[in-house]
């Protein structure tokens, strides 16, 4: 019977790491997608741009998800 009040809990309790974790990966595809770094050459700007417009989709997803809870 408590199994549902269990895993609410734990999911609250690990939110925050992984908000934290998923903020970091969206920095590092915005990084990556804007690096002027030599290795990121052969990728054609629209792509870097999709990258980027992926990025804020996620940001304003989060958000809004934080919001809700």
């Amino acid at each position: 019977q408590g199994d549902p009040i269990e895993e609410r809990y734990k999911e609250y309790t690990e939110r925050g790491a992984i908000i934290d974790q998923f903020n970091y990966v969206i920095a590092s595809y915005r990084e990556a997608a804007m690096s002027a770094d030599p290795k990121f050459d052969h990728i054609d700007i629209n792509e870097k741009q999709k990258v980027l417009n992926e990025c804020v989709e996620a940001e304003n997803w989060l958000r809004e998800k934080k919001q809700q809870q």
